[in-house]
């Protein structure tokens, strides 16, 4: 499940969508070289190959310096992995205000007496496509244990398996937290506790645990909660119990015990005779939302949208793995919803355990449908270079997506549309806006976990990548049942504005709407023999990160261009040509830009979008990584100039065979 290439991409993805600014990583193959670098506060390290700790550092009982007042991200190359050689000793310990990130990372075989393999008390812990193996604590957090006011935890698309604690969490464990929690997309899977095989959660604020697998052959429960704060947000979790309970509520008592909030969620006991839940009173332990499903009715599941399946096989394709039945009751049972209650939503994720994009439709009915639990049940064939292209909503004429898939396993995705009415993070009333981000492709689906928009860029010589603001307005999942995506049959894009934890100031609503095509870079071929125009593809200026083009040469000979930047006053700015006339190489595209606009999601109108010349651009090829772009604008803000741009992405499936001339040596079309 681990996605290691797509950090590989980190200088793609703030290079063009100017994510953050640019921050130098320094790289480590060995001990001696991290602890160093954690000494000398490196902001961001880079992890080569397998580093083996053999005792912890000074004193302590961690293989680190203690991380206390600064932050530190640890991010792996492809292959990466921390492990202890020696028993007795964590990786790292946080304490507050300092902060840990862990990206694309394997950490194995540390033990301690609390937090094996990470101990937090009032810090900050991030972790992200990792994966925590066979650590071990005495006492709590065989692989993580988080305590104390003050602490944060997000956990997002990583595996832990087959860590161990004496008493509490047997994979994490949190205690005494005030800050709201985010634990989403993992897998659980072999871990071991006295309570809480998985997770121990105790006196710790609400927090929201979705889209995560959990499963074991556990002697206690899965999950047990013994909690006097607010209860948790359960979502379209799966629980696969094989031992003697899924889940354990032990509130207590008292009028300030919080009730677990679930929804979603498949619970299936694989053994004969425990059942999933217990302490479980009606009152004090569960509050169903609904649209759960369970082999048994011991969870107090009791709205009326549940549903008791005493048959794990109506529910399972293999009882043993996270595999959805495909005519079972956790398949296509409910439309995508947004389910208020108190103030809080509750709607599937962008993706589910294994991180493949949903909703997804399943039963081929036409409509996409989330399925229950944590796993989504897949209906299309896997994307390939083909589905690279333009493509749009019809009732929305006026925005739509760029799509460029990208050689190992990735695809940039880029959003032109509208500023929402109510933005605060830059006051702007019916502005054109733009959104970019890297994804992972899974199966028939692009899952961007980052979708972000920026302001600031003065367009001109004051342009200054420093000066660019960003921020991450939710995550995006596009899911495509054919190649094609004709009318009858359109991909869907879901873009879900919520992200829990993240800094978000401008609020954008969900989006969820069809895709249908409007350009290809190359044929649908079954055979996979089809081959692109390798000029095709995003490029920028590296003294401008920030402001780009994306180029797409189709099969007929025409070409699209979108052009990403901002006004004289900080604003974004895009402009888009019809098509483009092409002489002797080079490429004349006159553009349009938005001279009048609508508003982002539920406000848009295409009748209020005016589409007005702006003026042209022109792209000479000088090879196939370096064009010049100059330009001519109607527009007295933006005048006249040129650029040299650099190649930024090379959609996968396409070739590029230039002289040094700029000419075509050869077709590839």
């Amino acid at each position: 499940m681990r996605r290691d290439q797509v950090f590989i991409w980190t200088t793609l993805f703030s290079a063009l969508a100017a994510l953050s600014p640019v921050v130098s990583a320094i790289v480590v193959s060995n001990d001696t070289q991290l602890i160093q670098a954690v000494e000398n506060r490196e902001s961001v390290i880079e992890v080569a190959g397998n580093i083996e700790f053999f005792a912890p550092y000074g004193l302590t009982h961690s293989a680190l310096p203690r991380i206390s007042d600064f932050e530190v991200t640890l991010k792996g190359l492809p292959g990466a992995a921390i492990v202890a050689a020696a028993p007795g000793f964590r990786l790292a310990e946080v304490a507050g205000p300092g902060r840990l990130n862990i990206v694309s990372l394997t950490i194995a075989g540390f033990s301690a007496d609390d937090g094996g393999a990470i101990a937090v008390e009032g810090g900050q812990l991030s972790v992200r496509d990792s994966s925590f193996i066979d650590n071990q604590s005495i006492l709590s957090g065989g692989a993580i244990q988080v305590r104390l006011s003050g602490a944060a935890l997000e956990l997002r698309d990583s595996v832990f398996q087959g860590n161990e604690a004496g008493r509490r969490g047997g994979a994490v464990s949190l205690h005494g937290l005030d800050v709201p929690v985010i634990v989403e997309r993992n897998q659980f899977v072999g871990n071991q506790a006295t309570f809480g095989c998985a997770l121990s959660i105790v006196d710790t604020e609400q927090g929201r645990f979705s889209d995560n697998v959990f499963r074991g052959d556990c002697a206690s429960a899965l999950v047990d909660l013994d909690t006097s704060r607010i209860g948790p947000d359960l979502f379209n979790n799966t629980w696969l119990a094989s031992g003697s309970m899924a889940f354990r509520f032990r509130p207590h008592g008292d009028l300030n015990s919080g009730r677990a909030r679930m929804a979603g969620n498949v619970l299936v006991q694989n053994a004969i005779g425990p059942a999933l839940c217990q302490g479980t009173a009606p009152g004090d332990g569960i509050e169903s939302l609904g649209e759960n499903v369970a082999t048994d009715a011991s969870c107090e599941l009791d709205a009326a949208s549940d549903w008791i399946e005493p048959d794990p096989w109506r529910i399972l394709l293999d009882p043993l793995a996270p595999e959805l039945a495909q005519d079972g009751p956790a398949t296509e049972v409910r439309i995508l919803p947004v389910t208020g209650i108190d103030g809080s939503a509750w709607r599937c994720g962008i993706a589910d355990a294994t991180g493949l994009g949903r909703p997804q439709d399943a039963n081929g009915d036409g409509w996409p449908d989330c399925d229950l639990g944590a796993v989504e049940l897949a209906r299309g064939p896997a994307l390939s270079g083909a589905h690279s292209g333009a493509f749009y909503d019809p009732s929305r004429n006026g925005e739509g997506y760029f799509i460029e898939i990208l050689d190992g396993g990735l695809a940039w995705i880029s959003f032109f549309s509208y500023a929402p009415l109510d933005e605060t993070f830059a006051p702007i009333a019916m502005a054109p806006s733009w959104y970019t981000g890297v994804g992972w492709v899974k199966g028939n689906s692009i899952v961007v976990t980052e979708l972000t928009q920026t302001q600031g860029g003065i367009f001109g010589p004051e342009f200054d990548p420093g000066l660019i603001a960003h921020q991450q307005v939710g995550g995006l999942s596009l899911v495509f049942s054919d190649c094609e995506s004709g009318a009858d049959n359109p991909g869907w894009s879901y873009l879900r504005s919520d992200q829990l934890g993240t800094d978000i100031v401008q609020q954008h609503s969900d989006l969820f709407t069809p895709l249908v095509r409007l350009s290809r870079l190359m044929a649908c071929d079954p055979a996979g023999m089809a081959q692109g125009d390798g000029r095709s593809g995003s490029f920028f200026d590296p003294a401008r990160s920030g402001e780009g083009i994306t180029v797409q040469w189709m099969p007929d000979g025409r070409v699209l261009v979108v052009w990403y930047t901002y006004d004289s006053e900080g604003k974004q700015f895009w402009a888009i040509s019809d098509s483009a006339e092409v002489i002797d190489g080079v490429v004349v595209a006159d553009m349009f830009y938005p001279a009048q606009s609508t508003a982002f999601g539920p406000d848009f109108d295409a009748s209020e979008i005016e589409l007005a010349p702006w003026g042209s651009l022109v792209l000479d090829y000088h090879d196939c990584g370096h064009l010049e772009m100059s330009y001519d604008s109607l527009l007295p803000a933006f005048g006249s100039g040129a650029f040299d741009y650099v190649r930024l992405t090379q959609p996968a499936g396409t070739v590029c065979d230039l002289s040094a001339a700029g000419e075509v040596t050869h077709s590839t079309e």
